[in-house]
């Protein structure tokens, strides 16, 4: 059985491709973004998904969250859990030496 047919689901009704997905999203379409790609950390730290290239984990994710696979309020649950990433100040930041 080739890929394209069993990618087709049950009753013989085609998927919705990514790009539909996400021009039929009517809102919070930018806020999706944020949660796709904590999503698709979260996707890459599982010892399952660490074969799949950037793009593959990234393809996942939008789909996953896009389908209602995985819901939007868990992401937003995972994330509110998870530790806050420390981001390095201007000051904190190494400077670097100019060569004359």
């Amino acid at each position: 059985m080739g890929k394209k047919k069993a990618e087709e689901a049950v009753d013989g009704v085609k998927p919705m491709s990514l790009d539909q997905m996400v021009l039929d999203k009517k809102e919070g379409k930018y806020r999706v973004v944020e949660l796709v790609s904590f999503w698709a950390k979260s996707l890459r730290a599982k010892e399952e998904h660490r074969h799949l290239t950037q793009n593959e984990v990234l393809e996942l994710a939008l789909t996953q969250v896009l389908s209602g696979e995985v819901s939007e309020k868990e992401v937003e649950k995972l994330k509110a859990a998870a530790p806050p990433t420390h981001v390095a100040s201007e000051e904190e930041k190494p400077r670097r030496k100019l060569s004359l």
